[in-house]
């Protein structure tokens, strides 16, 4: 008997387990779409800065109000969840994303490069400093 793994085809995004926790307990369940939503256009593509957005345009993508979109960004940004980056009125807004930390049963929300459990990324001079930092051992 032949025995399968099962894998994702495609894209996906891979979530923390405390970025899981935050999205299931949010009330109103708003604030956890808009915030999933927020982190699948930043920090899921490797960057903790959104790309412009409008109220409207998250509006249509979630089929929310605009009003409710607001509100639910009023809240991520007195949670610390978010902070404003850049504001365009005739585009939209960009948004710092931070990820939360439960900490003695408390919530937190710490930059990308703070957070304990994401993974330092090198960047390609960072990765031949290494190479030639070996070489002369």
């Amino acid at each position: 008997m032949r025995e399968y793994a099962y894998r994702p085809k495609g894209y996906f995004v891979q979530l923390p387990r405390e970025v899981v926790n935050f999205i299931l307990h949010s009330r109103p369940a708003t604030i956890g779409k808009l915030y999933l939503y927020l982190y699948d256009v930043s920090i899921s593509q490797s960057s903790a800065i959104t790309p412009v957005v409008s109220y409207r345009t998250i509006a249509e993508f979630l089929s929310l109000k605009k009003s409710m979109v607001e509100n639910a960004v009023n809240i991520l940004k007195d949670l610390g969840a978010i902070d404003i980056y850049e504001v365009s009125r005739a585009r939209g807004t960009r948004y710092k994303i931070k990820l939360p930390e439960y900490i003695s049963g408390s919530l937190y929300f710490v930059s990308m490069e703070k957070c304990y459990y994401m993974f330092t990324k090198f960047t390609d001079k960072a990765l031949n400093y290494k190479k030639q930092e070996s070489m002369f051992d």
